[in-house]
C-alpha cells in the first residue's frame, strides 16, 4: 500500500509550471545518505535546513572510483576535490562552505544532531539517473515506503550492467548491500555501473523534457512504459490532480477495445495491461480543456510496479 501523497499549491511561474508535492525523509541521528527526489521550492540550504538540526550537507558531483567513496563520512571525504559542502551558520567551518543551494534528483550526505522527520516541498520533474561506465554514482529511486522492492528485484532487468555492487550507509560507514536487502524510500546508495546503460528500474519510461506537456494544442498523449523487469508484470497508474487556486489539470484515460476498436474513456487511475518482459503497455491521456479553470494546470501520475518501485510523471496543460 503506497503512502499518502501531499500535493501543494503551485508556486512557480505558469510558463514553467510543474506539479508540487512533499517528500518525507526520515533522518537518523548522525550521518545519513539521502536521495532528494523533488526540486525544493525553497532551494536555499540555510532556509531549507532551518529547524531540522542538520549541520552538514555534502554532495559529490563527479564519477568516483571504489577508493574515493569507501571513506566514511566521519573521515570528511567532502574536504577533497569534487565535493560541494554546506555547513550550518553556527559552525566555524561555515566560512569555507562551497554549496549554498540544493537540487532535486540528487544524493547527499547529511549530518543531523538528532533524529528528525524532514518534509521537503518541491516541484516534480522526471529526470533519469545518468550512469557512468566503470564508476560509482550516488543515486536513489522512488519506492513504496511500506512495501519497497528488494535490490535484486529492482535491478533484475539490468543485465548486470548496473547494480552489481551497491553500498549503503549503515551507522556512518559504507557497507556492501546483499541483493536480498530491501530498498528504502529517500535513501541514496553508491551504485556501480559497467558498460553503456540507461537502466532506471523494472519500468522504462520516456518523458521528453521531464514533463508530459500538452501545451495549448495537443489533445492526446500516449505514455508507453516498457516492462524491463525480466518477467511478466502489471503496473498501476494513480492520478493526483494538482492543487491550488486553479485546481488540477482535467485529464482522462482513453481506451481502445482490441476487437471492436471502440473508444471509451475512464479515470487515469487504474491498472495497465499486463505485459511480458520487453513489452510496453499503453496509457493514453486526453486533456479536457473545456473543464480547465486556469491558463496552466498540472497533475502527477504515479506509476507503481508489482515489486514496489514507483515513478512520478508530471503532467502539464495550457489553454
Amino acid at each position: 500500500m503506497a503512502a499518502p501523497v501531499a500535493l501543494c499549491a503551485q508556486t512557480v511561474a505558469p510558463s514553467s509550471a510543474l506539479p508540487v508535492r512533499q517528500q518525507v525523509i526520515e533522518l537518523q541521528k548522525g550521518w545519513n545518505a539521502v536521495w532528494l527526489e523533488v526540486q525544493p521550492v525553497e532551494a536555499d540550504a540555510d532556509k531549507l535546513f532551518a529547524g531540522t538540526g542538520v549541520e552538514i550537507c555534502a554532495r559529490y558531483v563527479r564519477p568516483v572510483t571504489p577508493q574515493q567513496f569507501i571513506k566514511s563520512p566521519a573521515e570528511r571525504p567532502f574536504n577533497e576535490p569534487g565535493w560541494g559542502v554546506w555547513y550550518a551558520s553556527g559552525r566555524e567551518e561555515a566560512v569555507v562552505r562551497t554549496m549554498e543551494t540544493m537540487d532535486g534528483s540528487a544524493g547527499y550526505l547529511v549530518f543531523a544532531k538528532e533524529a528528525k522527520r524532514w518534509t521537503v516541498t518541491g516541484t516534480v520533474k522526471f529526470k533519469p539517473v545518468e550512469w557512468r561506465h566503470g564508476a560509482f554514482t550516488m543515486a536513489g529511486f522512488s519506492v513504496d515506503e511500506k512495501a519497497p522492492p528488494r535490490f535484486r528485484e529492482f535491478f533484475a532487468g539490468a543485465g548486470g550492467k548496473v547494480g552489481s555492487r551497491i553500498y549503503r550507509l549503515v551507522n556512518g560507514r559504507w557497507q556492501r548491500v546483499e541483493d536480498t536487502a530491501m530498498m528504502k524510500s529517500g535513501e541514496a546508495c553508491w551504485i556501480y555501473a559497467e558498460g553503456d546503460s540507461h537502466y532506471q528500474g523494472p519500468l522504462t519510461i520516456g518523458v521528453d523534457g521531464g514533463v508530459v506537456d500538452f501545451g495549448t494544442t495537443t489533445g492526446t498523449i500516449t505514455l508507453a512504459p516498457e516492462n524491463s523487469s525480466g518477467g511478466a508484470q502489471t503496473a498501476v497508474a494513480e492520478w493526483f490532480p494538482g492543487s491550488g487556486a486553479e485546481g488540477g489539470l482535467p485529464v482522462e484515460r482513453v481506451e481502445i477495445e482490441n476487437v471492436t476498436l471502440k473508444v471509451r474513456t475512464a479515470p487515469v487511475s487504474g491498472a495497465l495491461a499486463r505485459t511480458a518482459a520487453g513489452e510496453a503497455s499503453l496509457l493514453r491521456l486526453r486533456i479536457r480543456r473545456d473543464q480547465m479553470t486556469g491558463a496552466v494546470q498540472t497533475g502527477l501520475i504515479r506509476l507503481t510496479d508489482e515489486s514496489g518501485a514507483q515513478w512520478w510523471v508530471p503532467v502539464r496543460g495550457s489553454r
